[in-house]
């Protein structure tokens, strides 16, 4: 039988926009956002387990199956970001205003498993993004299991199938040494991944960055998509900093050094600003979900 959990939320709450960090890409096998319903699987304290999410006039329904089933509608409230409030930001700077004034219920989200929102943050590094969604579509379709429930999910790979990994199983879904060596290394520990929700911002940061390959983007774009930073900024990406530099100066390019300084008036809500750039439609970088 499955569990249900019914949730309110304090004024309005955008589900798709929230909600869709989660999912790496349309194909992911672990997690799907389909008319206007949220579905995701993981592992919550080792216990395997699926959730439904749907929401309406700030009340949010959820169907959860499998023995982490529980556990997991217990991070409802977080999932569904109850613990933020985007109406504290209030930006001057009208490039960033008008989008906060549409979209009032976008709320930042905390992932159920840092473990498992760290493995397809890793896959993105130093590749194109088409190539780490095949990556880790191809890592959980082979390694994977079905999860509980009927949404059709697949459960991302554990840390102990991750650690007994040959690397050639790696090397042929298009994971090279150094990117399939961090995630050994997180998997190793993995508990110690895990704690970081609990930690401070700058403890977390800390933490991860100990990790030999998580460098200063893997570490801030893991605490803005699934520890509820709303202040993170990931450094060294490819797009991002052209992307603010255009939004905020109207300048064609832009360095982690322009990024950062056009973005010091909204700290600390300086991940929410770009969020909410990206609003305003347009290219944006694939980092921004």
């Amino acid at each position: 039988m499955p569990a249900a959990r019914q949730l309110a939320l304090d004024g309005p709450f955008d589900l798709v926009g929230t909600l869709s960090a989660a999912c790496l890409g349309r194909f992911d096998p672990t997690c799907r956002l389909e008319g206007g319903r949220f579905y995701l699987a993981t592992y919550v304290g080792g216990e395997p387990a699926s959730i439904a999410v749907t929401a309406q006039a700030g009340v949010v329904d959820a169907e959860a199956h499998g023995p982490g089933a529980d556990a997991l509608l217990d991070l409802l409230p977080d999932l569904c970001g109850a613990f933020d409030d985007p109406l504290a930001f209030a930006p001057s700077d009208r490039r960033v205003a008008a989008p906060a004034r549409r979209n009032p219920g976008l709320k930042m989200s905390k992932h159920p498993s840092a473990f498992h929102a760290l493995v397809p943050i890793i896959l993105q590094q130093r590749v194109m993004w088409r190539d780490a969604c095949r990556s880790y579509r191809a890592l959980v379709t082979r390694f994977g299991e079905e999860a509980p429930g009927p949404f059709s999910l697949m459960l991302p790979p554990t840390p102990k199938v991750l650690v007994g990994l040959p690397s050639y199983e790696l090397r042929a879904i298009g994971v090279e040494a150094k990117r399939a060596q961090t995630i050994v290394r997180c998997a190793r520990s993995a508990r110690r991944v895990e704690e970081t929700k609990a930690m401070t911002f700058a403890d977390a940061t800390r933490r991860l960055e100990a990790f030999s390959g998580v460098g200063p983007w893997t570490s801030q774009l893991l605490l803005a998509q699934a520890l509820g930073d709303a202040d993170a900024v990931p450094t060294g990406d490819v797009g991002l900093p052209h992307f603010v530099a255009q939004a905020l100066a109207g300048e064609r390019y832009g360095t982690d050094e322009r990024m950062l300084e056009l973005l010091e008036p909204f700290r600390p809500h300086r991940w929410r600003a770009i969020r909410l750039l990206a609003r305003r439609g347009g290219r944006t970088p694939e980092t921004i979900r």
